[in-house]
Formats: structure tokens, sequence, C-alpha cells
């Protein structure tokens, strides 16, 4: 078995990558980017994506922006034909996401060898805690961020 990795733009995989899904298979990918970040850590977390037929609140789908970009984000709010998402690295929400947008949805993630369902319970309490403290993790953040810089003074 070959177990060499190549890096490969999500606008060349995406094609291969519809097809699978389109299929009834499920793509494993390396995450890249902090938005996720604690949950998915760049370029050492891995997610499991399958078709994106349903989505709800708490979801984590792939979705492309209009601008092309790929983006992995949590769906926070769902508005009749349109759904609301935030990193969980964010605080702001980028609202007015389509369904046509959606790729794929995440069904596990994994940093390291253990892979985690995410219909496994004590997953379920991270996302719903994690959404319902969306509103003040911009305090949050600038507190920790706060507290950082003081004991780098302190200790030099």
């Amino acid at each position: 078995m070959n177990n060499s990795v190549k890096e490969v733009q999500m606008a060349q995989l995406s094609p291969l990558m519809e097809s699978v899904l389109s299929n009834g298979g499920t793509v494993d990918l390396t995450v890249t980017g902090n938005s996720m970040f604690p949950m998915l850590k760049h370029r050492v977390s891995r997610v499991r994506l399958a078709a994106a037929d349903s989505l709800t609140k708490g979801d984590i789908p792939l979705y492309r922006r209009d601008n092309g970009k790929f983006v992995l984000h949590r769906i926070v709010e769902h508005n009749g034909d349109s759904y609301s998402c935030c990193g969980d690295n964010q605080w702001y929400l980028e609202t007015g996401i389509r369904k046509d947008q959606m790729i794929a949805v995440v069904t596990a993630f994994a940093r390291g060898t253990r892979w985690v369902s995410c219909s496994d319970p004590f997953y379920g309490f991270y996302w719903r805690t994690w959404v319902a403290v969306r509103p003040v993790r911009r305090l949050i953040f600038g507190g920790f961020g706060r507290i950082k810089r003081a004991v780098v003074r302190l200790l030099g």
C-alpha cells in the first residue's frame, strides 16, 4: 500500500470528490486552515465527508462560496432556504448560504488515529455548547489573548 501524500487544490479535487459522493461514497480530507479550531487542527485533523442530503444545526458542511472558495464551517442557523454558518474559531456569522452551494457534510473527524463520529453523544454536547457560546466567543478569545500576553511579559 502506498502511503505517500499528495497535496491537491480543492478546485482540482472537487469534480472527482463530487462524483464519489453522488455515488454514495465517502471522501477523507486533511483540514487546512484554523477556522474550525479547537475541534479541527490545521494540517493535522482529517474529516470524512458524505453527500449533503439533509442538513441541520450543528452539521459541518463543505460548501463553495460564490467567489469559488471552499469552506468547512458549522451550521448555527437554518433560515428556510438558506443557512448561517460560523467557524468554531470565529464569532461572526456567514449568512445566506444556499443549499446549492453545499457539497458534502462531515460525518466523522480524526486528530491522529482515532475517528469520532458526528453522531457521538460527547461530540453532540461539544457542538451544542460551542454554538451556545458563539455570541461571547470574541470576549473569550480576547481574554485568553490578553492573559497570554501578560504571562509572556511577566516571564520574559
